[in-house]
């Protein structure tokens, strides 16, 4: 098992209002090891986005973090969350049109993030921009540099966000929902593409998803959250063969339902990855 890349211990991140505290996260303690790749899954409002934005630092106003610590290997990074995000840790969200920015094209914007993270000149930024656009297999005839993201598609924006994410050379990818607005084709080559430029460059993931499929075909571990608590975590083998939660127990059950009993025999693909957390 390899080391600990990222460890959170006895995290409590608590929203304000005029009225009361909201816990969003509640007592988490876990650990995204070196080189995996950790599934995050529960339902919508269970916590797993918050989790990445306590990670980066980008949590939002009235929600703090009220007890407990982060780790970077050993080192405490409490205060340094923001200095590490766009260096260490690089982030793709879910809606890529709404992550890139509308006036400026795609090579300015790989530009600025290739200058702040290794302080490259304009002709450097080109051709190292060009470069990660051939590894995510976009084409050289879109001329992607020169366009803004409006004018590709959603497939060819998340490839653009990978290849952004992956050039700055993390130890820490953020995927946050980054297949659910498309296709179930798409989909895996996304996340397959993903894969290997993870590979390549010995990097961890922490994917943040609903679906349990995908998790369970990609991810090394997987980690369950149910009301902003972890219920359980454990090799993804493991927790499919054995869950110990009854929460877990039910999302694996109503996955082989669903596979047995469910499935559209004329897109069986389509049908097996629409197996998500309710």
């Amino acid at each position: 098992m390899k080391p600990a890349l990222f460890t959170l211990n006895k995290v409590q991140v608590v929203a304000k209002n005029d009225l009361k505290s909201i816990v969003l996260l509640n007592n988490l303690s876990f650990d995204i090891k070196e080189e995996e790749i950790l599934g995050l899954i529960g339902k919508t409002g269970s916590g797993k986005t918050m989790i990445g934005k306590l990670l980066t630092d980008l949590l939002p106003d009235g929600v703090n973090l009220k007890s407990g610590d982060l780790f970077f290997k050993s080192k405490t990074i409490l205060k340094d969350r923001a200095s590490m995000r766009g260096i260490i840790i690089s982030i793709i969200f879910q809606d890529p049109l709404k992550s890139l920015s509308p006036i400026h094209t795609i090579e300015k914007q790989f530009s600025l993030l290739l200058n702040k993270r290794f302080g490259y000149n304009e002709n450097q930024c080109h051709k190292l921009a060009k470069s990660w656009l051939d590894e995510v297999q976009l084409p050289k005839s879109l001329k992607v540099l020169d366009r803004y993201p409006h004018q590709l598609s959603g497939g060819q924006m998340q490839r653009v966000m990978i290849a952004m994410a992956i050039s700055i050379k993390p130890r820490l990818i953020i995927a946050d929902e980054i297949t659910t607005a498309l296709d179930a084709n798409l989909k895996f080559e996304i996340l397959n593409l993903l894969n290997k430029l993870r590979l390549k460059l010995k990097t961890s993931i922490l994917f943040i998803t609903h679906d349990l499929l995908l998790a369970k075909k990609y991810c090394d571990r997987i980690s369950v959250l149910k009301d902003g608590s972890i219920v359980e975590l454990n090799t993804t083998k493991r927790l499919f063969r054995f869950p110990k939660h009854p929460y877990t127990r039910m999302l694996v059950a109503g996955i082989k339902n669903k596979t047995l009993y469910g499935r559209n025999k004329t897109n069986k693909k389509a049908d097996s990855l629409a197996l998500e957390v309710k």
